[in-house]
């Protein structure tokens, strides 16, 4: 996720949660500005010796410039490139949230009922 400083930020890590308690502790989730960051995930990966694969997915509403630089970048300070650094096979996956149509459903239902 993009992440932010705002006490808002938290719901990164409840929904972190919430996936380990859905039975899924193979989801980490991670920000490029506030917390959890990259070094927090790199660490929650260590927990995880048999993972060797790394699927990189934007929580953000468009895969722009974070996804594209920052999360998915050929460079070695891009996720991707600490990633295969380290080891991993990263596969970035550059779809931003609004592009799925329930999410784009969701964000009208929300508008409509602001609206009311």
């Amino acid at each position: 996720g993009h992440g932010s400083e705002h006490q808002a930020n938290s719901a990164y890590a409840l929904m972190e949660y919430a996936f380990r308690d859905l039975g899924r502790p193979d989801v980490l989730v991670g920000t490029v500005e506030g917390y959890p960051d990259f070094a927090a995930v790199l660490r929650r990966l260590k927990e995880l010796p048999r993972v060797r694969e790394v699927e990189l997915r934007p929580l953000m509403t468009v895969a722009g410039d974070h996804a594209k630089h920052d999360l998915a970048g050929e460079g070695p300070d891009s996720w991707k490139g600490v990633l295969e650094g380290l080891g991993y096979t990263a596969r970035p996956v550059l779809t931003g949230l609004g592009e799925y149509p329930q999410v784009r459903d969701l964000f009208v239902k929300h508008a409509r009922q602001a609206q009311a």
